[in-house]
């Protein structure tokens, strides 16, 4: 009895292989196209989030513009405080220049009584 395999078995076992073979590509192929179709969903998702970032970008530009606005608007504020210190403290240094004057005055003219008391009450004993 012959064991070799016939030509005619050894062609049907290759297209059974190929066939096989055929079968997982056909099947890895599918599972290729299903990454693919992920990772363009992955993508669609990138980009939807990098419009949410760019949005966030311009809420945050446009925060910076109103900090900066209102920046300013406290250095004015504080320019305008300050100049109005300033005159308050002028005058207030005038009103107590003109009033140490007065005092300075008085205070003359009681030394000058006190003086004539003095010459007064000498007479008088």
């Amino acid at each position: 009895m012959d064991t070799k395999p016939t030509l005619e078995t050894l062609l049907d076992r290759i297209n059974k292989l190929g066939d096989e073979l055929r079968g997982e590509i056909n099947g890895l192929r599918g599972e290729v196209n299903g990454l693919r179709g992920e990772v363009n969903g992955l993508g669609g998702e990138v980009n939807g989030l990098r419009g949410e970032v760019n949005g966030l970008r311009g809420e945050v530009n446009g925060l910076r513009g109103e900090v900066n606005g209102l920046r300013e608007e406290m250095r004015e504020e504080m320019r305008e405080l300050r100049l109005e210190m300033h005159q308050g403290f002028h005058k207030l240094e005038r009103k107590l220049a003109a009033h140490g004057s007065l005092v300075m005055d008085y205070k003359t003219d009681l030394d000058l009584l006190e003086d004539r008391v003095e010459k007064l009450e000498s007479k008088a004993s």
